[in-house]
Parts: C-alpha cells; structure tokens; sequence
C-alpha cells in the first residue's frame, strides 16, 4: 500500500473526489454551501450517526466510516477531536480537517466564501 499524507492542512493538489463527513444537523447546510460551491471535483457526503458533528472524535469516526471507491480526500469537521492517522489508516485515503465553520469550505478549496447565514 503506497504511503498517505495525514494532515490537519489542506494540500496543494486538487482532489478529484472528496468525501465530506458530517452529522445529522449540519448535512442540509452542508449539501447547500457545496452546491452553490460548484466544486471542481466530485464529492460525496457521509452523514454519520450522531447529531453535532463537533462531538465526533477520529476513533469514532474511524469505526463507522466507510469511503466509497475512488474517494482520494476525507474532510473531517473542523472541530472534531483527535489524529486524522485514525481514520486516514481505517479508509486508505488522505484525511483532512477542514474548516472550524462549513461555509469557509469553499476558501479551503480556494474558492469564494458561501453566504454569511444557514438559512433553512
């Protein structure tokens, strides 16, 4: 198996297909900055079974996430607590800690800022 990047910063090389983790709470206003985001890259969201994505921790993240095929980058919240190592050895791929905040995603991807509110 070839060696991975762990990181908790953002590389300099555009993925081609990014898994964004998430809970339950976050996923509408998730799914809407990426939409209105555009990325150049396809993407899937893997909503994880817990409310606030903040309380996720990377063991437990690690023991219930699965990437699909093709995945090459994992974005974890921003917040959530623990080495990415944990998830980046259980799914094969980079992980990354994004953004503390889901609408600053598209600046980490080098792109505009989504708009200043979640809306519903």
């Amino acid at each position: 198996m070839a060696a991975h990047v762990l990181t908790d910063q953002p590389q300099t090389r555009e993925p081609q297909r990014v898994l964004f983790v998430t809970g339950q709470l976050a996923e509408p206003a998730l799914r809407r900055t990426l939409a209105d985001m555009a990325p150049p890259f396809a993407y899937d969201v893997a909503v994880l079974r817990i409310t606030v994505a903040a309380l996720m921790t990377t063991p437990w993240i690690a023991r219930f996430l699965q990437a699909p095929a093709g995945t090459d980058l994992v974005l974890l919240p921003g917040l959530c607590e623990g080495d990415v190592a944990a998830v980046a050895q259980r799914v094969g791929v980079r992980v990354e800690k994004g953004p503390r905040d889901l609408r600053e995603i598209p600046e980490y991807f080098g792109r505009a800022r989504s708009a200043p509110d979640y809306g519903a």
